[in-house]
């Protein structure tokens, strides 16, 4: 039969096999850790980008709204139409962008990932605006109102 001699070293196949499933179960802690950061931190991204084109978009309408003489909202208030002293603007959202037209130059994007616009007038010269943002499962509603140019 077979002797074990006192001076021999290393480890046995049993020992092998506990240290590597110890091992794994550790690294699975840790790819599980590192997954849910990884997807909180591109939610948060997500969150943020959603949030910066939606107060982009609210900030350039509010202000043509503060320097234009007059607005009316057509369109069930889908649309914002701004008559300045020098131009007429008009704000729409077409493709999940926001567009900012006027006489002087053809139109373009002001934000994008804008889902919905939502423009509103209980009294003369005061708006109201509810922005729709999206980005895959993150969503962004975004109310404000301001006042026109008083004269």
């Amino acid at each position: 039969m077979f002797r074990l001699c006192s001076d021999e070293t290393g480890m046995t196949l049993v020992e092998m096999l506990v240290a590597l499933a110890l091992t794994s179960v550790i690294f699975a802690g840790f790819m599980s850790v590192y997954w849910f950061a990884s997807y909180a931190f591109e939610r948060e991204y997500c969150r943020a980008d959603i949030q910066y084109s939606a107060r982009q978009a609210k900030d350039k309408i509010f202000n043509d709204v503060r320097e234009s003489k007059s607005f009316s909202i057509p369109d069930g208030g889908t649309e914002l139409r701004l008559i300045k002293t020098d131009t007429k603007v008009h704000y729409y959202v077409r493709n999940e962008q926001l567009y900012r037209d006027d006489d002087k130059s053809p139109p373009s994007p002001v934000a994008c990932n804008i889902k919905g616009i939502c423009f509103y007038s209980s009294t003369p010269g005061f708006l109201e605006i509810t922005i729709t943002s999206m980005i895959d499962e993150c969503e962004f509603m975004l109310s404000a109102a301001c006042t026109g140019r008083i004269e």
